[in-house]
């Protein structure tokens, strides 16, 4: 996955689905979003992951379907 791929993923979220994927996605995933995301994002997201609960098991594979499919879109464009 390049990296800009990676930022489109990230910014095709709502600011509380991403919140919602990455309170409930493995720490390693979380690590890496952050590493490709711009620094004041991940500032703000840190904090408020602070304040975020385990998501709902439905609301969180919702969420990551609609991450998995936006992964695919951009590998079928290249």
């Amino acid at each position: 996955l390049k990296d800009s791929h990676l930022l489109d993923v990230v910014l095709s979220l709502k600011h509380d689905e991403l919140l919602q994927f990455l309170a409930g996605t493995p720490k390693a995933i979380r690590e890496t979003v952050f590493s490709k995301s711009p620094k004041e994002l991940v500032r703000e997201l840190e904090e408020e992951l602070g304040h975020v609960g385990a998501p709902n098991r439905e609301v969180y594979q919702a969420i990551e379907r609609k991450v998995i499919n936006r992964i695919k879109l951009n590998a079928q464009q290249g």
